[in-house]
């Protein structure tokens, strides 16, 4: 038998026009999309104005409660100063103007082009390097031979049919693809943007792939040969928020180009991965590092400006093994489309080169390598043979730019990268024994203790639509950071940030919707264990749990659907289930078909795992 969870206040509480709506529709079996209710569907909201109302609720809640703080001392005041300072670091939004969005961009393109140039620089600088194997070459050079030796230990051989097995199509947009459709069908539509080089490397592949090369001529059916490719120059420049006031500058990569990208990228994670650089696991490994460096000061964390950026052509030409070089050098974008202009690179890749984030943490650790064998073997000129499996990868990690390795070594780390074109940020390094602060991989620790502030961020829309699960994601944001402050008794009491909240919901006639700990942010609100006293302190209208006999939960929440769907190609289709079965040994699905068009709707879950038979 089941039973209904309610509480006094969600009786008193009228249930609102909306929510009826969405009740009377699923009743009659209709999808009813929150962006498509009336009149509803076009109210608008003002998220900056809300998230300023939060930003003065939560500064208020952490000077009134600090009697029931969990951080003391030095980690305290810490985070008191970071988080009044940087709780809208990072929250942008359209509304705030397009000529503030034009503005960053442009300071975004200038900053792009001023790194090119002086990569040009460490170009001319290393194209003379000596080679690995003569035993005369300067002592400056020694640790670049080790670094060579590291990669080529990890990476190891490589054939052709290793790096097609591999290719595939990401789920990101490329040129002449939408971004509102990057569904595989339409990147396999005629003509497949490609530079010269890679379209001959793809040509390859069509031969290594017959299955694909027939979906390619059945979804473009009527179209000539001719038509199958649009040469172009290379990428495109675009821009992506990073912060309130600074963009990120990313490139559009040709459709061909990304293909085989993802193929390189997909062997040398495989190939990384044993030698015990996994970078699925790597982030979580970063974090328990930087903690423990910032109480034992063993290790310091490094952090490098504009990385991925500073990774110059030559460099790569050196660290690469030959076969792994060529086959780069093929898929690779040799010149970028910056406002109108084609440039030519002197860095190896760009932010959107499905290979740069590999090659960047690949570098940067042979780096980390040589390092430790220069100081550990300082009058020895022989490098031998490198086992792969003997890699220090227990006292140096590395995740793109975010470097920790022991603080006796940092010195002679940063002095070797800088030599090769890297720019260290020293406000975001620390590696000194008398600092006891450590930062990696969005984690921020001062002896020991989590000080990492809370962001907010945006929301998709100024849509009534989205305000309910960009609610629910700044809420849970706050949820963990109160615990981690006040404790798991007293953070639910901790009432003016939870009563704004609240009054929100009342205010916009939302009902609160609470889902388990294992569901998205902005499903719906996780409290846990802490369900039943949340319920009984806060009034709303809460959305009903049914609990059945077996411990089945049924609860409501919210989730992204698309309402647009694309007609399939079955040709492209079988082609990629067929890909995706020689691809077995890792991970592969089928990423959306529309990106825009779509909104969230209320939906039913059910679950034998949330426990909530004490209520």
């Amino acid at each position: 038998m089941k039973k209904l969870i309610k509480t006094r206040a969600q009786a008193q509480v009228k249930r609102t026009p909306l929510a009826k709506t969405e009740r009377s529709a699923k009743a009659k079996g209709k999808k009813v999309h929150q962006h498509q209710k009336g009149k509803d569907a076009n109210k608008l909201f003002s998220p900056l104005k809300i998230v300023t109302t939060l930003e003065g609720k939560l500064n208020l809640d952490l000077i009134q409660h600090q009697h029931v703080y969990k951080l003391n001392g030095l980690p305290l005041r810490h985070y008191l100063e970071t988080q009044k300072l940087g709780l809208l670091k990072k929250f942008f939004y359209e509304e705030t103007g397009s000529n503030a969005r034009e503005s960053l961009e442009q300071d975004a393109f200038e900053k792009f082009r001023s790194i090119n140039e002086r990569m040009w620089l460490f170009n001319a600088t290393l194209s003379d390097l000596p080679d690995r194997t003569n035993r005369k070459s300067p002592q400056n050079y020694r640790v670049l031979n080790y670094a060579k030796g590291v990669i080529s230990a990890i990476l190891g051989r490589t054939s052709m049919d290793e790096l097609f097995e591999a290719c595939r199509h990401s789920g990101g947009t490329t040129i002449g693809v939408k971004y509102s459709d990057t569904s595989l069908e339409a990147k396999m539509k005629y003509p497949l943007s490609s530079t010269e080089r890679a379209a001959k490397l793809f040509n390859q592949y069509l031969a290594y792939d017959p299955h694909c090369k027939q979906a390619l001529l059945l979804s473009n059916a009527g179209e000539t040969l001719s038509k199958r490719y649009e040469i172009v120059l290379g990428s495109r420049a675009t821009t992506v928020e990073k912060t309130a006031s600074v963009r990120r500058m990313i490139a559009i990569e040709p459709t061909c180009n990304m293909f085989l990208q993802q193929g390189m990228m997909e062997l040398m994670y495989k190939r990384m991965a044993a030698a015990g650089l996994s970078v699925d696991k790597s982030q979580v490994h970063h974090k328990v590092m930087a903690k423990y460096a910032s109480i034992s000061r063993s290790h310091g964390t490094i952090d490098f400006a504009s990385a991925s950026d500073c990774v110059s052509y030559e460099l790569v030409r050196y660290l690469l093994p030959p076969s792994w070089f060529w086959y780069f050098d093929m898929v690779r974008s040799p010149q970028m489309s910056l406002t109108g202009t084609w440039e030519d690179l002197a860095m190896a890749s760009t932010m959107g080169n499905a290979v740069t984030f590999p090659l960047e943490t690949l570098v940067f650790y042979s780096l980390a390598c040589a390092v430790a064998f220069i100081q550990d073997n300082p009058s020895s000129n022989s490098m031998g043979r490198i086992d792969p499996l003997i890699l220090p990868t227990w006292d140096t990690t590395v995740y793109g730019d975010d470097c920790i390795v022991p603080s006796h070594r940092a010195a002679l780390f940063i002095e070797v990268a800088t030599r090769v074109g890297f720019m260290v940020n020293e406000e975001k390094s620390f590696y000194r024994p008398e600092d006891p602060f450590r930062e990696s991989c969005g984690g921020d620790y001062l002896s020991g203790q989590d000080v990492r502030p809370m962001y907010f961020y945006g929301p998709t829309s100024n849509r009534s639509s989205a305000l309910e699960p960009w609610l629910y994601v700044l809420w849970n944001k706050w949820l963990k950071k109160s615990i981690l402050l006040f404790g798991q008794l007293s953070y639910i009491y901790v009432s003016e940030t939870n009563e704004e909240f609240v009054r929100l919901f009342r205010k916009h006639k939302l009902e609160l919707k609470f889902v388990p700990d294992d569901m998205p942010d902005d499903a719906g609100l996780k409290l846990g264990e802490d369900l039943k006293r949340f319920m009984f302190t806060y009034k709303c209208d809460f959305s009903p749990l049914k609990v059945g006999v077996h411990g089945t939960v049924v609860f409501r929440f919210c989730r992204w659907t698309y309402d647009k769907s694309i007609i399939r190609s079955e040709s492209v289709q079988y082609w990629n289930a067929l890909h995706r079965r020689a691809q077995s040994d890792r991970f592969s699905s089928l990423f959306r078909q529309e990106r825009r068009h779509g909104g969230y709707v209320a939906g039913k879950g059910k679950t034998c795992f949330w426990d909530l038979t004490a209520l």
